[in-house]
Parts: C-alpha cells; sequence; structure tokens
C-alpha cells in the first residue's frame, strides 16, 4: 500500500505558527543568540544575491572574490566587490608583491 506525500505547501499550511522568541528558549537559545541567527540568514541571503547576480553580469567564472568596500545608508547595505578570474587572480597578486619581489619579465609588444 502507497501513500501520497503531501506537497510542500500542504505541509507549510499545516504547521502550527509560535513565536521564534518561544522555539529558542525552548531551544536553550539567548536572546542574543537568536539575533545572530538573522543576521547570518541575511548575510547568507545577501551573498545568495550576489552570486546570482555575478552569475548573470559577467562572462567568465570568478575564482577571486574580494569585499573592498560595504557602507551601510539607513536601512541598505551597499558592498563594493573585486571580481576576477584566474587570471585576474594572477594579476591581482603581482599588484600586491612588493617590488623587489618581481619575477624577471621579457615585455614584447
Amino acid at each position: 500500500m502507497r501513500t501520497e506525500m503531501p506537497s510542500s505547501l500542504e505541509i507549510a499550511q499545516s504547521a502550527i505558527l509560535q513565536p521564534i522568541e518561544e522555539i529558542a528558549a525552548a531551544a536553550g537559545l539567548e536572546p542574543h543568540e537568536v539575533a545572530m541567527l538573522f543576521v547570518t540568514s541575511d548575510l547568507k541571503v545577501a551573498l545568495l544575491s550576489i552570486h546570482l547576480g555575478l552569475k548573470e553580469a559577467i562572462a567568465f567564472t570568478p575564482t577571486l572574490i574580494v569585499l573592498t568596500n560595504a557602507t551601510v545608508v539607513g536601512d541598505r547595505l551597499y558592498v563594493r566587490l573585486l571580481v576576477a578570474d584566474k587570471d585576474g587572480e594572477r594579476t591581482f597578486d603581482e599588484l600586491n608583491t612588493p617590488p623587489d619581489q618581481h619575477e624577471n619579465v621579457d615585455l614584447k609588444i
């Protein structure tokens, strides 16, 4: 005898809603720990948004993403990212190498 699995919507609709504070207290979490969960969750959403945006906006596969600046204005977070592929990553590394450690390179024009 095979029973049909309920859909995600049916499962969600059958859930009993409780305040997050009660659930956290039952799990032994302190209020500040609950607040950190939301910050972490918001950060994950922001990073996923950045990932999806980059996937659509650039024509290469990033191997390096550097957060160069972050500013909060009102309730918005503005970030500046340096995004590079393998070649750009190598260039970035070379730019960060002190001049006395650069390899000799033949320049051909």
